[in-house]
């Protein structure tokens, strides 16, 4: 289905085909000459006429002077820079096609009379947006960017008098001055107007009916079972969960090509790229993280342009038989498009941005000013990405395959996916489901520029400092950035989603107890300890803070108590003191242990008996329909993750025995890190799997290790990245899993993809990190100097590294 919008103006009754040449109203045929002398002109320009089309409509005013008084006050804002920026009608006219069309589809079209105008009857939507209300927004655009300029030429006069001569100018002079000259060119905007009496924006193809041969039905509403089947099917066999019941579909078409040319290109360069730019931005004092969404939605017709330009030949390759292999086997598809993106999940390290085992090299290099080899930190990130993998594979019987583990996030790509790629019944008069995304689309986007780059401040709005600008307390409680952030908001969407993620995918009960447990914690256990009780003189320090400092409040010198051995010199740290944190940074450590004990209780009161059942009799319990449709495909042997696993073990046991110099983990913190990442990954996936929120292990593991192995800094956040980074990545990879299930993904070439993955996401990490801080020594000195140049503008600036 192409979505495509067309404004098309009906020929008038008397106006015969322009390609006949017949003027309307004449019955004979005209020259070329009496159509328009200019070639140019009787190519471009229509002949006919409909002057039935409405022109005064409540949309063109609407738009047409919001789009003048936006243009106008943009231009002469961006006039002022030292580069000015104009933002001509052009833009104007492609943003209020789709708004007016959409005013056209939600306007009411109820007639109404005004008084004093007679019997005359008017309405907000007399009928289609067509072609001259478009010109006529584009006219007060036009007029808005100053017919091109930026601002208007008059304004220059004022700023003159008042910049350079430093005098005085009324406002009511400058304005008849501005308004006076602009009345004299009132003409001249007319050479930049074309009539067309059809205009045709092709937006790309935005679907496509992926084929189902076997199946009788692609509405997960029409129960029609497993594919072929024409038994129906109770809601609790499809799904007892009513989110997955409306949104995944049962039926599925195993025909459906997956290995192709296509999902390899864009797959590989899709992760490949999304780890270099993620690694990349992670620096920035606001890390920048692009996700899988944006590479779902570009390399869908990306993926469409392939299918359409690739030959269809087949051709053998030797080693393979007779079997024939093809560039383009067919229409892009579902399947394919879901593999490409698992690909670029990878690139973004699952929405985090860059791997969690690049902060270890960061540590080194920036905080410590140490040096750490390209093959130490390569094997790094890639052993603690397979890590994860293995525990993913043990345990998808547990998380994966029971309907009642659903995982919520999954659940909007799914629906993403069939709204890009699945045609609606045409006798539906609602608003398709491409069309609505679009629409989305495009509105974010224009908005994300207001607070993004015109208005900033609209990423945290705080009242209570703007009133109370010179008072501490006031900026400690209302401060969204460095304080509790009472009664501040804000109008950025990227912020409201940027740590706990989208609101709109977790289910209520789980975002309201996240709520009074940020209510709890933040408005009344933190200015109880922090004012009411002045705990360990907190007073001292600030009230948010994830820096270290001294007793006197100063921040504390680091690298000034650790040796050349990577170890802490006790003489050093007596001389400075012990470590002192901010109130809500201790007050997190310690509610982070209570976390990992209420996980382990809840799951062992509430899903104990299941996880039980499904350990006696895994394949023997009551499924799904998505379960059912699944077993058509050869599941992946569990030998092949036990393999997996033992590989990535004797690979990290080489890094923690003959890199040690660099690692500093002994053998045996390895061992315990895996165990400990095991025991816990299987609770947390499921509380991740049932309210979309995942506990992390990063404090207990960062505290068990500093009890047995005191004093070694690296040696802590390597078993940190192995205890809980590795847990942490099983959890996320289960999540792709339960894509792939729902998808109908055969579950081998999951296993291929996610397997491939890893190498693609490790070398771009590893390079440009590796590059980055090699750049960064070479040009500074060397030791503590370039350390601490590195904290004030390299990677000790991001709240990642920290």
């Amino acid at each position: 289905m192409m979505t495509s919008l067309e404004l098309q103006v009906p020929p008038h009754p008397t106006t015969l085909d322009p390609e006949n040449h017949a003027i309307k109203g004449e019955n004979a045929a005209a020259d070329d000459d009496e159509l328009s002398p200019i070639e140019e002109v009787r190519l471009t320009v229509t002949n006919t006429d409909d002057p039935t089309l409405p022109v005064w409509t409540f949309r063109m005013w609407f738009l047409g002077l919001i789009s003048c008084a936006l243009l106008s006050f943009l231009n002469q804002f961006f006039a002022y820079r030292t580069e000015p920026l104009v933002i001509t009608q052009i833009t104007v006219q492609v943003a209020t096609l789709p708004i007016g069309q959409f005013m056209a589809a939600v306007l009411p079209r109820r007639q109404f009379k005004l008084p004093g105008v007679g019997s005359r009857k008017f309405s907000l939507n007399p009928g289609p947006f067509n072609m001259k209300e478009h010109v006529l927004i584009s006219i007060f655009a036009n007029a808005g960017s100053a017919f091109g300029s930026g601002s208007a030429y008059a304004v220059g006069i004022v700023t003159i008098i008042k910049a350079f001569y430093q005098r005085k100018i009324s406002f009511l002079a400058g304005w008849l001055l501005i308004i006076t000259t602009q009345k004299t060119l009132i003409g001249m905007e007319q050479h930049s107007l074309a009539w067309n009496k059809r205009v045709s924006l092709t937006l790309g193809s935005m679907e496509i009916q992926a084929p189902h041969p076997i199946t009788k039905s692609s509405d997960p509403e029409k129960h029609d079972a497993t594919s072929g089947g024409n038994h129906d099917v109770e809601d609790y066999e499809i799904s007892p969960i009513e989110q997955v019941r409306l949104t995944v579909t049962n039926t599925d078409d195993p025909t459906l090509p997956v290995w192709t040319f296509r999902m390899w290109f864009l797959g590989l360069f899709s992760c490949a790229l999304l780890s270099f730019l993620n690694q990349f931005f992670s620096y920035r004092t606001e890390p920048l993280i692009i996700t899988q969404i944006t590479v779902q939605v570009s390399t869908l017709p990306i993926g469409h342009f392939m299918a359409s330009v690739l030959p269809k030949t087949q051709f053998g390759i030797p080693g393979f038989g007779s079997k024939r292999f093809s560039l383009n086997p067919g229409p892009f598809n579902m399947k394919e498009h879901v593999l490409i993106c698992i690909f670029a999940n990878a690139g973004s390290a699952f929405g985090n941005g860059s791997a969690y085992a690049v902060g270890i090299v960061n540590i080194i290099k920036a905080f410590y000013g140490r040096n750490i080899s390209f093959l130490a930190g390569w094997l790094l990130i890639i052993t603690t990405q397979v890590l994860g993998y293995g525990w993913a594979g043990l345990l998808r019987k547990y998380v994966v395959e029971p309907a009642h583990m659903w995982w919520p996030s999954t659940l909007v790509q799914v629906s993403l996916f069939r709204a890009l790629h699945e045609k609606d019944d045409k006798n539906d008069r609602r608003m398709t489901r491409a069309k609505f995304f679009l629409i989305i689309l495009i509105c974010s986007f224009v908005w994300y520029l207001v607070p993004g780059y015109l208005f900033t401040t609209l990423t945290s709005i705080s009242w209570i400092c703007w009133i109370f600008s010179k008072s501490v307390t006031a900026q400690q409680i209302g401060s969204g950035l460095r304080g509790l952030g009472l009664g501040a908001f804000t109008l950025d969407w990227s912020v409201a989603a940027s740590f706990l993620f989208s609101p709109l995918i977790s289910p209520f009960f789980a975002i309201a107890n996240v709520f009074v447990g940020y209510v709890l914690i933040i408005y009344i256990a933190i200015p109880v300890a922090y004012w009411g009780l002045d705990l360990y003189n907190a007073s001292r320090f600030p009230i948010f803070s994830s820096h270290l400092f001294t007793a006197q409040g100063q921040k504390y010198n680091i690298t000034a108590i650790v040796n050349d051995k990577f170890e802490i010199d006790l003489a050093k740290y007596e001389e400075q003191g012990r470590i002192n944190l901010s109130m809500f940074f201790a007050l997190t450590y310690g509610f982070g242990f209570a976390t990992i004990a209420s996980t382990m209780t809840h799951v062992a009161l509430f899903y104990g008996r299941e996880i039980y059942d499904r350990y006696r009799a895994s394949h023997t319990g009551k499924e799904d329909i998505h379960t059912r449709l699944m077993r058509k495909y050869k599941d992946i042997p569990s030998w092949w993750f036990y393999a997996l696993l033992a590989a990535t073990f004797v690979v990290s046991l080489v890094l923690c025995i003959f890199l040690n110099d660099q690692v500093q983990m002994p053998w045996w913190g390895l061992l315990f890190a895996g165990a400990m990442a095991f025991i816990f990954t299987l609770p947390i996936s499921i509380i991740t799997a049932t309210t979309n929120q995942t506990p992390g292990l990063n404090i207990i593991t960062e505290y068990v290790m500093g009890l047995i192995y005191p004093g070694r800094p690296i040696a802590n956040v390597c078993f940190k990245t192995y205890g809980y980074m590795s847990m942490a990545q099983a959890v996320s990879f289960l999540n792709d899993f339960k894509l792939g299930h729902y998808m109908k993904i055969p579950p081998r070439s999951m296993f291929l993809v996610q397997l491939i993955q890893f190498i693609f996401v490790a070398f771009p990490s590893a390079y440009l990190v590796h590059r980055n801080n090699s750049c960064w020594n070479h040009q500074h000195s060397s030791g503590m100097v370039v350390a601490e140049l590195y904290r004030e503008h390299m990677p000790g600036r991001s709240p990642a590294c920290r």
